[in-house]
């Protein structure tokens, strides 16, 4: 169950950072490294961004999205803070398929 869980979290991360990414989204991203406007990478992208800049885009993403949906009188859609075991979680699960995507396909 905590696999799923996680998948299914994951899942919804990476479809957020593909839609926002495909509408050329910027963000102004905390840090003193930061640019001032940054866009979001697709996560299918090549290169693919890693696992750190996925979750640097998405925690300021679901702020916006959680903001458009009170805007208009609606609930948070992602009513959720990370915890460090989540993000370990999460983290595995990034790295168990960029694991499996760089193996060489078994020829028959």
């Amino acid at each position: 169950e905590d696999w799923a869980e996680t998948w299914a979290h994951y899942l919804h991360m990476v479809d957020l950072l593909e839609t926002a990414a495909a509408y050329a989204t910027g963000l102004n991203l905390p840090g003193a490294n930061a640019a001032p406007r940054e866009h979001v990478a697709n996560p299918f992208g090549q290169p693919a961004p890693g696992f750190d800049t996925m979750v640097r885009q998405w925690v300021p993403l679901t702020l916006l999205l959680n903001s458009l949906n009170r805007s208009l009188g609606q609930q948070d859609a992602y009513p959720f803070a990370l915890s460090a075991g989540a993000l370990r979680k999460l983290r595995f699960v990034h790295d168990t398929i960029a694991q499996g995507s760089s193996v060489p396909a078994v020829r028959t």
